[in-house]
């Protein structure tokens, strides 16, 4: 069983909200099935990047710590796609 673990920055502002984002190759093959498990963390103003418009209307904190857990995750819709 291969697995990864990768950190994610977030990002958030009153146009996007909270997003992460990424790029990275998985490991296996471009048909296989994974289990994807994303934890977020409390996030805090020493852990992310706050801007202005979003302290004024939100103030902190931002989000409690949450786990999501997918099975069976195919992802090779996407590793075939392309950006041109």
């Amino acid at each position: 069983k291969l697995m990864s673990y990768i950190d994610l920055l977030p990002h958030i502002n009153l146009v996007d909200n909270l997003h992460y984002a990424r790029n990275m190759a998985l490991p296996g093959g471009i048909g296989d099935l994974y289990s994807v498990t994303f934890t977020v963390a409390r996030l805090s103003p020493d852990s992310v990047a706050l801007h202005k418009d979003w302290l004024d209307s939100y103030g902190t904190p931002i989000v409690e710590e949450q786990v999501f857990e997918y099975a069976n995750v195919d992802f090779s819709e996407i590793a075939n796609a392309s950006r041109r």
